[in-house]
């Protein structure tokens, strides 16, 4: 037999238990009684000589059968990694869509660098110290002559204390520019820095 002829007759198959049993080796879903309403209604059709081309089962299968290891169509199966794949790129550009917003901010001086930030908290708590020490060794007379060495007066000594320690944390909690010298730093590094 020559190879022609068997190339076409493993394209061809001879009849609808021939399909059939192509069908269910390849993975899908169908029993004969189905195989046989399809054919009915023209879902599947034979050649003139009775017999049914592969192209045309596999086309078939595609279109009206579910596989077996998933239970749904191929078209099911493609279409729901079509729609994986377009809310991965949503993500995706979502990402990026985010990453350009806040490079833009950062750009547009929306946000403080982190070694800034933390420079200017290290530079508060120096002023809010600084404040405190100031305020003790200023006030430290004052308290001792309110309350006369009078414990039965360390009351009043309190309510004194807090209302002093509330203004200075008012004024630290306030939105202004302090200066602040931090020692070890020479002018000649800062230009170095920058």
């Amino acid at each position: 037999m020559s190879s022609e002829k068997q190339n076409s007759k493993l394209e061809t198959l001879t009849n609808v238990q021939a399909v059939l049993a192509y069908l269910l080796d390849a993975g899908w879903q169908v029993s004969q009684s189905g195989l046989y309403k399809h054919r009915k209604a023209g879902k599947i059709a034979s050649e003139t000589d009775g017999t049914f081309q592969r192209k045309t089962v596999d086309k078939y299968a595609k279109l009206y059968l579910r596989q077996k290891a998933t239970g749904k169509k191929k078209q099911d199966h493609l279409d729901e990694l079509q729609w994986s794949k377009l809310e991965k790129e949503l993500e995706k550009l979502e990402i990026d869509n985010t990453r350009a917003r806040l490079k833009r901010d950062v750009e547009l001086e929306k946000y403080i660098p982190r070694d800034e930030m933390y420079l200017e908290m290290a530079s508060r708590a120096g002023v809010l110290d600084a404040g405190l020490d100031y305020w003790i060794r200023t006030t430290a007379a004052e308290w001792v002559r309110l309350v006369d060495g009078d414990l039965q007066k360390v009351g009043a000594l309190i309510d004194a204390m807090i209302r002093e320690k509330d203004i200075l944390i008012n004024q630290y909690a306030s939105i202004r520019d302090f200066q602040v010298i931090i020692d070890g730093i020479d002018d000649d590094d800062e230009e170095d820095e920058l």
